[in-house]
């Protein structure tokens, strides 16, 4: 075969089927017409298909994988407003603490030790969600404390922020 016969059979090759038809003239085989390359387009297609399915797949699979929900906070109980917690702090900032060091997060239990106080009742007129809790006091915040259960229901803290 000539040299342009060895690359078109390389070329028809590498697409996997027969892309021309062959004719011998003289002493040389050359191409003397194109053969129709649907059959080429469609294993393209499917070839396209299988790797955009594998993908997908993939994706698939990975989504599978339980991802790990973010550590918050948790929610107070109460939804008490800005203004409800400044007028239980103006209230009660001013007694005395009852434990200066204790470590109080919502939603546990109060810490051992600690006989949480009723709520003055100036603080559950005004704001009636807190009338029948009772709180404690450390150091830098004010511990309201549900008492059906005696958790941590909210924390405000003394000082504005």
């Amino acid at each position: 075969m000539g040299m342009l016969a060895a690359n078109l059979a390389a070329l028809q090759n590498a697409f996997g089927g027969e892309l021309f038809q062959w004719q011998r003239v003289h002493s040389n085989w050359v191409p003397i017409r194109t053969v129709d390359t649907q059959p080429w387009k469609m294993r393209m297609y499917k070839a396209i298909t299988a790797a955009l399915a594998f993908t997908l797949w993939c994706a698939g699979a990975a989504a599978q994988v339980a991802p790990q929900p973010p550590v918050l906070a948790p929610m107070p109980k109460l939804n008490l407003t800005l203004e409800q917690r400044h007028t239980i702090r103006e209230f009660v900032k001013d007694m005395k603490a009852d434990a200066a060091d204790a470590k109080a997060e919502i939603g546990e239990p109060i810490p051992q030790g600690i006989t949480p106080r009723p709520m003055p009742s100036e603080v559950g007129q005004k704001v009636p969600q807190v009338k029948s809790h009772r709180f404690f006091l450390t150091a830098q915040q004010i511990v309201i404390v549900d008492p059906k259960d005696n958790k941590v229901a909210d924390v405000i803290k003394i000082a504005e922020d």
